[in-house]
């Protein structure tokens, strides 16, 4: 078998086994094939999706966005030049009613003089890391597909390994490494010709040697590794970890002929992961503050109204009939106000808790409520100014703005030492932004004081809304600003 046709068999192998669908299209966007896989996400022919019929899987949300994107791109390829990619995230709606996000890339296919002649790009299903962003600690699964086609289909999937942000490493049957993508020259540092011919012992941690000469061993006997996490050196020493595949690479016969490895950085997950469990730490810590802190209120306010109330209904269930009428009546209207106020301390912790006029007239109507009870209660003074009129906004995006005022105006309570503050709601197409300020004294000196449990919460909140949060000082007094879309997609 000459070297090209061996080339073209892990190229058609290793097609099969890349997780995505591949998408072809000409100079005016008009689709002109469509693999297995993209039929598998899309539940649709392949038939269905050639010239425009493609557009009937995309959701009906996302169909205007694309088309203009297209259309730019379009204008865009028309120029000379180099090519740019186009990459986007859109869902699919399949038949069934079902719908499944994906991220496409797509690069140019310009002839010899640099004349655009079509477009070809991959389809890749991320339903699944979508819908756990928060959590920010799923791998991608990796899924397998076989597709048949011929010589120069193969050569243009070529391309998009080429163009794959994971690492792609494939090698023969003796070990040597024959294909280094781009990926892999990002990811591990080493060009193409400084690895080809070599071993990929020498990407792996001494300690791990063992284990990665078992793998190469099973791969040779036919097996797949899916989904390992490994540690990798990159160029210079630095370990990085990784998610490691790897399978077997085949003839048409059957045989193998060497095997490829895919490896995905898995650097900011381990991150994301540990800032996840630190903030979860935090959480907790408060939760259980915020618990003693409603125990302690409960028996130091209502608690006590209780037991005043107790003494005296028992001194008139007790009394005689000795007992003047006045001194009864002034017992009972006693009892009265002590119920009425051990009835509003219970209120106003519940109000705390769970705000129900943020459900039933919105943001502005439950804050104005707050803050004057706050205003009430802490002695400061705090100015609320918000448009007249102002929309009802997603559950989520009013309650974590109720929430952080709740947490700045008690910080201003607790570190500014300020008697005055201001609540500003202000909001524009698309966005609404928050400014809490105080004018007291100022921010600490020492940036550790800000990571407080509250601080941190509050920067998750917006965050994962897809918002941004600044903390500064207004000399005097701190200035919070808080801005976040009135929509979100979690």
């Amino acid at each position: 078998m000459s070297a090209e046709s061996e080339n073209i068999a892990w190229l058609r192998q290793l097609a099969r086994d890349l997780p995505v669908g591949i998408i072809r299209a000409d100079v005016h966007g008009r689709n002109t094939y469509s693999n297995e896989r993209w039929c598998e996400l899309t539940g649709r022919s392949a038939e269905s999706a050639l010239g425009l019929g493609w557009e009937n899987a995309v959701h009906p949300d996302d169909l205007p966005r694309i088309r203009e994107e297209w259309q730019a791109k379009i204008a865009q390829g028309q120029q000379p030049g180099r090519p740019v990619p186009y990459r986007t995230e859109l869902r699919y709606l399949r038949p069934d009613g079902s719908v499944v996000w994906v991220y496409r890339q797509m690069v140019e296919e310009r002839d010899e003089h640099d004349v655009l002649s079509g477009y070809i790009g991959t389809v890749t299903d991320i339903t699944e890391l979508r819908s756990a962003r928060e959590e920010l600690r799923e791998a991608r699964d990796q899924l397998e597909e076989r597709v048949r086609a011929r010589t120069q289909q193969w050569r243009e999937i070529a391309l998009i390994v080429e163009q794959m942000d994971d690492a792609v490493i494939w090698s023969d049957l003796a070990g040597r490494i024959v294909g280094w993508n781009q990926g892999a020259e990002k990811l591990l540092g080493y060009t193409r010709a400084e690895v080809l011919g070599g071993s990929t012992l020498a990407i792996t941690p001494p300690e791990d040697q063992g284990t990665a000469i078992e793998i190469k061993r099973r791969v040779r006997l036919g097996e797949s590794i899916h989904h390992r996490e490994v540690i990798r050196v990159a160029k210079g020493g630095r370990h990085i970890p990784v998610l490691l595949s790897v399978f077997p690479l085949r003839n048409e016969a059957g045989s193998i002929l060497g095997s490829a490895a895919i490896l995905r950085d898995l650097t900011e997950q381990r991150k994301a992961e540990s800032r996840m469990r630190q903030l979860s730490q935090r959480l907790l810590g408060a939760q259980d503050e915020e618990r003693r802190r409603i125990a302690r209120e409960l028996h130091d306010s209502t608690a006590q109204l209780l037991v005043a109330l107790s003494i005296n209904l028992n001194r008139v269930c007790m009394a005689d009939a000795n007992m003047p009428a006045e001194t009864r009546t002034q017992l009972l209207a006693e009892s009265c106000l002590l119920a009425e106020s051990a009835t509003l301390e219970v209120r106003t912790q519940s109000y705390l808790l769970h705000p129900p006029l943020l459900e039933e007239r919105g943001l502005a109507a439950a804050l104005r409520f707050f803050i004057d009870g706050f205003t009430e209660r802490s002695g400061i003074a705090v100015e609320f100014r918000a448009p007249r009129q102002i929309a009802r906004l997603e559950p989520l995006v009013e309650l974590t703005l109720f929430r952080i005022v709740q947490e700045a105006l008690a910080n201003v309570h607790r570190h500014s030492q300020g008697v005055r503050a201001e609540v500003v709601l202000n909001t524009e197409p698309g966005w609404i932004e928050l400014v809490v300020r105080d004018f007291g004294c100022g921010l600490p000196s020492e940036p550790a004081d800000l990571r407080g449990v509250g601080i941190a919460g509050m920067r998750e909140r917006v965050a994962q809304l897809g918002g941004a949060f600044e903390l500064e000082s207004a000399e005097p007094g701190v200035k919070l600003r808080v801005t976040l879309p009135l929509t979100t997609s979690l």
